[in-house]
């Protein structure tokens, strides 16, 4: 999620625009009670099952409370609450429109932008670490065991489970390391889209 400073340091004035309005269900839920999510140019309010007000705050300040990866990786709302973050399930309608919400913020504070900007670099970084760091040892394997005498019965049956263990993790650790790899490129390249339209209008 950006962060790095508290909300209030900045004020963003957004066009005035009518109410977005969305029903979203909490992840692993299984009563599948529906929260509101809703905003305008003025108000950004989100409403538990029971009606109670879980967050409200100004839209010139409720960007910066929106989980990124989440949002644009898995088309889910993950927001930060005074009870900790919400994630609720993918919604398609409701994550379009919070991207142009944000994307808005991208344009109209700087400061934020460069706060997003170098969290962007860093999953970068992360996540190509993590594509090496599992892809290169399981890549070694694979090209050992394509030419290694087949194990003896008995090794297999004794640690074989362990390696197919092993190998699904560095497995999981290279996929995991390309989702968080493109959601950083993504981002940046997103930024750098947006500096060149302002950029162009100048």
């Amino acid at each position: 999620m950006a962060g790095g400073r508290n909300a209030g340091d900045a004020t963003i004035a957004f066009h005035r625009t009518r109410m977005h309005s969305h029903k979203l269900i909490l992840e692993k839920d299984a009563i599948k009670a529906e929260w509101s999510l809703e905003w305008d140019e003025s108000v950004f309010r989100l409403k538990s099952p029971d009606r109670q007000t879980a967050l409200e705050t100004d839209s010139s300040q409720a960007y910066r409370m929106v989980d990124l990866q989440g949002l644009y990786s898995h088309r889910k709302v993950s927001l930060a609450t005074p009870e900790g973050l919400l994630t609720f399930k993918p919604q398609k309608a409701a994550a379009k429109e919070l991207r142009c919400f944000v994307e808005a913020a991208l344009r109209s504070d700087l400061d934020y932008r460069r706060i997003v900007e170098e969290q962007s670099r860093k999953a970068t970084r992360l996540g190509l670490g993590m594509f090496f760091g599992g892809g290169v040892p399981f890549g070694l394997y694979c090209w050992w065991a394509s030419w290694a005498p087949p194990p003896s019965p008995g090794l297999m049956q004794s640690v074989g489970w362990l390696i197919h263990l092993v190998l699904l993790l560095l497995m999981g650790l290279t996929l995991a390391g390309m989702s968080v790899a493109w959601f950083g490129i993504s981002q940046t390249i997103r930024i750098r889209r947006i500096e060149a339209d302002l950029s162009s209008k100048h």
